[in-house]
C-alpha cells in the first residue's frame, strides 16, 4: 500500500532537492550586491611620467605624481606619503603636469592625458574638470605653463599627431599654432624663466632637432645648428637664461647636448650616450653649475660643473629606467630632489642624488601579473603576487597588507607564481621570469634562488606543479618563445617537454587533478604571425608528446586555461581567448563551445579561475576589462559587483575558504578584493526537521 509523505517531511525532500539551485541563486544574488574594496596597502610604485613640485615646497611640502593609470597622485609631507587625487579626471593615464608659478594663492595645475584630455584643478588637485575647449583629439605629451601664468594665463599642451596648441585665459579655451610647426610633432616644451619679457620658449621634434619661439609661441623656426641626426626627447631651459643664454636638450641614444646662445648651435656635453627621459638644472644654477639627467637605463647621472663631467647616482634605486625629475626650489638649502620611475614608483634623495630612498607609499599603480593564493590558504591566510618590474610581495593577512618578498631574485619582470600543492609542510613556491629563467623558494617567500640547470631557455611564462608533486616532484615551464620544460626533481634540472608544440608563446598551462593517474596536462598557445598553429594542446603521457586539441575554438590565441577539480567525474576544461571570450570543454579536451553568453564575446578575456568547490557550486570567474562569474558551469556570466578600476582587470584568483575570496589585479591600479554580502557567506542555508506526529 502506497503512503504519501508527511507535509512537514515533504518540505524536508523539497529544500533537500532545491538546495544547490538555492545556493547558486544566492552566489548569483551575491555577485551582483557585493562590492570590491582595494587591497594594495604596502602594493606601492607604478609608472610615474611627470611628477611636478609646488613652488613652495619649503612650507607646503606638496608634490603631484601623475601616473599610467591611477591617474594622478599627491603628497603633502615632501614625498613620505601619497593619495589619489584624481577627482573628475576621466582618463587615467596620465602623461604631464604643469603647476602654477602662483600655486600658493591660486592652487592651480594641469594635467595632460594619453587620451587627448587636458584636465584643471583649482583646489590643490581634490577636484578636477576638463579644460579642452579648442583642443583636437591626440595624445597630450607635454604641457608648459608660463612663468608669469598669474597675469598672462598662458600655458602650451603638445599633441602627439595634432601639433602645438595655446591658451591664454587659463585653459578655458585652446588655439592651434601652426606657424613653423606643420607636420612636425612635439615632444617636449620649456619657456624661458622670463618669458613676459623675453617671450621665447623651445620645443623638442620627435623626428629631431629644436624649434624656438621669440614671440610668445605665434611663429616657430628651427634652432638646431649642430643638432644634424639627434632625435630630442626633451629640453631646459636655464634659471638664469637671460644672462647665460643656455639650453639643454636630452636625445635619445647620444645624451645631453647644451646650446649656450639661446639655441643658435649646440654642442655636445661630457654624456654622450644614453636616453634622456628628462632633465632638471640646479635653481641656483649660477655658481652651483649643477645638472641632473634621468635616463631610460642608466637611471639619475649627476654633473656638478654644467655637463661638462658625469657620474651615476643610483645608490638605493630598485630600478634605473627613469623617466621624470623634480628638484625642490630651495635645492640650495635642502638639497632634496625626486625621480619618478618606470615601474617602481617614486624615489627621493635628500642629500644632492648621494642616496635615494623609497617614496611611494600610498601610490597605488603597480601592474599586477600575477597572483596566487596559499593551498592552505583558509589557515595560513597567504597570498603572493608579483607587479610589473617590481618583484614580488607576500601578504600574510588575505590581503590586508603587503611586503616585498623578492630577495634572490636577479629579475624583477616576473611571469608567472606557483605553490607547491603542500606548501603547508614544504613552503615551496615558484616564480618565473622574463630573462632569468626559473626562481624557487623553499622557506615562503623569504629567500629565492635560480633553479635552471639545462633549462635553454631564460624566458619562461606559465608554471605549474603537479598535484602530486611531494612524491613525483614535477614541474612544467613554458617557453615565451615556445614549446615547454619539465623538471623531474622540484625544478633541480629541467628537460625538454616541446615534442609537438609549436613555437609561439606557451601562454598558459593546466594539469589534471588526477595527473599521478592520467598524466594529462594541456598548454594555450598563442601564435599571431601562424594562427593555425596557436590554440589548446594536450598531453596524455606527461609531457613527452602534445596533440593539438582545439576543435571548436575559433578564436585559437589562446591567454589561459582552468581545469576541473572534478576533473576525474565531469572531463570539464576551460579556455580563455584573447578576442572571444571563454571556451569550454566537457569530454577532455575533444571538442570546445562557446561558453561566454552575457558578456561581449569579442572582448579579450585575461585569466580564468574556478571555485576551490567547483564540484559543488559550478562556479568561475573570468578577468575582462572587469570581472565575470558563472555559477553555471559557463553556462551564463554575470558582472561580479560593479568594478571601481578603469584599467583592465589583468588576473583574478579565488582563495579557498567558506566562503571563498576573490581577488583581481588590475593593469596599473593595484589590487582588489571582493567583499561578498551575507547572503553570498551563507552558502547553506539551515533546514529545520520536524518529524510529523
Amino acid at each position: 500500500m502506497s503512503r504519501s509523505l508527511s507535509k512537514p517531511l515533504f518540505l524536508v525532500v523539497l529544500a533537500l532537492t532545491l538546495l544547490p539551485a538555492v545556493q547558486r541563486s544566492a552566489v548569483a544574488s551575491g555577485a551582483a550586491q557585493g562590492t570590491w574594496a582595494q587591497a594594495s596597502n604596502g602594493l606601492y610604485g607604478g609608472n610615474i611620467q611627470a611628477l611636478a613640485i609646488s613652488p613652495d615646497f619649503a612650507h607646503d611640502r606638496a608634490l603631484f605624481a601623475a601616473t599610467m593609470g591611477a591617474g594622478v597622485f599627491k603628497s603633502t609631507d615632501g614625498g613620505n606619503t601619497w593619495e589619489l587625487r584624481s577627482n573628475g579626471i576621466h582618463f587615467l593615464q596620465v602623461s604631464s603636469l604643469a603647476i602654477s608659478p602662483a600655486y600658493s594663492t591660486d592652487h592651480t595645475l594641469f594635467a595632460g592625458t594619453l587620451h587627448g584630455r587636458v584636465f584643471k584643478s583649482t583646489d590643490g588637485g581634490m577636484t578636477w574638470e576638463e579644460a579642452n575647449t579648442g583642443l583636437n583629439w591626440g595624445h597630450v605629451y607635454a604641457l608648459a605653463i608660463s612663468p608669469a601664468f598669474a597675469s598672462d594665463r598662458t600655458l602650451f599642451a603638445s599633441k602627439k599627431t595634432e601639433g602645438l596648441f595655446r591658451s591664454t585665459n587659463g585653459g578655458t579655451s585652446w588655439a592651434r599654432v601652426t606657424a613653423g610647426l606643420s607636420g612636425i610633432n612635439v615632444a617636449a616644451l620649456a619657456m624661458s624663466p622670463h618669458f613676459a619679457a623675453d617671450r621665447t620658449l623651445f620645443a623638442a621634434a620627435y623626428a629631431g632637432g629644436v624649434l624656438r619661439s621669440t614671440d610668445g609661441g605665434t611663429s616657430w623656426c628651427p634652432a638646431d645648428g649642430g643638432l644634424a641626426g639627434f632625435s630630442v626627447l626633451n629640453v631646459a631651459v636655464s634659471p638664469d637664461f637671460a644672462s647665460n643664454r643656455t639650453v639643454y636638450a636630452g636625445t635619445q641614444q647620444a645624451g645631453l647636448i647644451k646650446s649656450t646662445d639661446g639655441g643658435a648651435q649646440w654642442y655636445p656635453t661630457g654624456l654622450v650616450a644614453g636616453d634622456v627621459t628628462s632633465i632638471a638644472v640646479s635653481p641656483l644654477h649660477e655658481g652651483k653649475r649643477v645638472l641632473f639627467v634621468g635616463d631610460a637605463s642608466q637611471g639619475v647621472l649627476r654633473s656638478p660643473d654644467d655637463g661638462s663631467t658625469w657620474a651615476a647616482r643610483n645608490a638605493g634605486l630598485t630600478t634605473l629606467g627613469v623617466l621624470s625629475l623634480a628638484v625642490s626650489p630651495q635645492w640650495d638649502q635642502d638639497g632634496i630632489l625626486f625621480a619618478g620611475t618606470y615601474l617602481g614608483g617614486v624615489f627621493r634623495s635628500q642629500d644632492r642624488g648621494d642616496l635615494w630612498q623609497p617614496g611611494s607609499a600610498g601610490i597605488t599603480n603597480v601592474i599586477v601579473r600575477c597572483l596566487a593564493a596559499s593551498p592552505a590558504y583558509g589557515n595560513d591566510r597567504i597570498l603572493f603576487l608579483a607587479g610589473e618590474g617590481v618583484g614580488v610581495f607576500r601578504s600574510t593577512d588575505s590581503g590586508a597588507t603587503w611586503q616585498r618578498a623578492s630577495n634572490g631574485l636577479t629579475h624583477s619582470m616576473v611571469m608567472d607564481l606557483a605553490f607547491s600543492p603542500g606548501f603547508a609542510a614544504d613552503r615551496t613556491l615558484y616564480a618565473t621570469t622574463w630573462g632569468g629563467g626559473v626562481f624557487r623558494s623553499s622557506d615562503a617567500g623569504a629567500m629565492w634562488y635560480e633553479t635552471n640547470q639545462d633549462l635553454p631557455t631564460r624566458d619562461v611564462g606559465p608554471v605549474a606543479a603537479s598535484p602530486a608533486f611531494a612524491s613525483d616532484r614535477t614541474v612544467f615551464v613554458g617557453g615565451i618563445n615556445g614549446g615547454a620544460f619539465r623538471s623531474t626533481d622540484g625544478g633541480d634540472s629541467w628537460s625538454d617537454a616541446s615534442n609537438g608544440l609549436p613555437l609561439g608563446w606557451t601562454r598558459a598551462l593546466a594539469i589534471s587533478p588526477r595527473f599521478a593517474q592520467d598524466r594529462t596536462l594541456f598548454a594555450g598557445v598563442m601564435h599571431m604571425a601562424k594562427p593555425s598553429q596557436a590554440g589548446v594542446y594536450r598531453s596524455t603521457n606527461g609531457g613527452d608528446t602534445w596533440v593539438r586539441s582545439s576543435q571548436g575554438i575559433t578564436d585559437t590565441q589562446v591567454v589561459a586555461l582552468a581545469i576541473s577539480p572534478d576533473w576525474g567525474s565531469d572531463h570539464a576544461v576551460f579556455a580563455a581567448t584573447s578576442d572571444s571570450g571563454v571556451f569550454k570543454s566537457t569530454d577532455g579536451g575533444d571538442h570546445w563551445v562557446w561558453a561566454s553568453r552575457g558578456v561581449d564575446p569579442y572582448f579579450n578575456t585575461n585569466s580564468l579561475a574556478l571555485s576551490p568547490d567547483y564540484a559543488r557550486d559550478g562556479t568561475l570567474y573570468a578577468a575582462f576589462t572587469s570581472v565575470n562569474v558563472s555559477t553555471d558551469r559557463a553556462t551564463t556570466w554575470s558582472p561580479l559587483g560593479s568594478a571601481p578600476w578603469t584599467r583592465y582587470a589583468a588576473i583574478v584568483a579565488v582563495a579557498p575558504g567558506n566562503p571563498h575570496t576573490v581577488f583581481v589585479g588590475t593593469d596599473g591600479q593595484s589590487l582588489w578584493k571582493f567583499i561578498a554580502p551575507q547572503l553570498l557567506r551563507r552558502l547553506f542555508l539551515p533546514v529545520i526537521v520536524r518529524t510529523a506526529g
